[in-house]
């Protein structure tokens, strides 16, 4: 902006002592207003922004806050401790935890239609027949 300020400044001077052209004076003038229309655009953006953030997060409408341009990095955390963390407060996660159960069944046979081995003639034992039951249920 201080730029275009400038360059009105210039084409002033310029045309007052007759080495410029009045086309040059309106159009660093138009230029001028163009990029200030473009900032109060911007701006107008930025606050828009904020109040969408502001819904978003359930702050009370009307609260005013500065973004800082750069973002401070703690270079001592521990990807345990995030996932802890993660597990212990997500709520997205933890109704997940509460609507999903999965588990494991195995049953075991001693004795089958009263015998143990060869129970019906083919060589079969009761313990053939042990089952492994594994399952999931999930809740919407």
């Amino acid at each position: 902006m201080k730029l275009n300020r400038e360059r009105v400044t210039l084409a002033e001077k310029k045309l007052s002592v007759g080495l410029g052209a009045k086309p040059d004076l309106l159009q660093s003038k138009l230029d001028l207003n163009a990029q200030k229309a473009a900032r109060l655009a911007e701006l107008t953006l930025q606050e828009q922004l904020k109040e969408q953030l502001n819904r978003l997060v359930s702050f009370k409408q009307g609260t005013d806050y500065e973004v800082t341009d750069s973002i401070p990095i703690n270079k001592n955390i521990l990807i345990t401790n995030v996932l802890n963390t993660a597990e212990r407060f997500n709520p997205t996660l933890l109704v997940a935890q509460q609507n999903i159960s999965i588990g494991a069944q195995y049953t075991a046979y001693d004795k089958y239609q009263g015998a143990s081995n060869n129970y019906d003639g083919a060589g079969r034992n009761a313990s053939d027949n042990n089952t492994l039951l594994l399952y999931a249920w999930f809740a919407f």
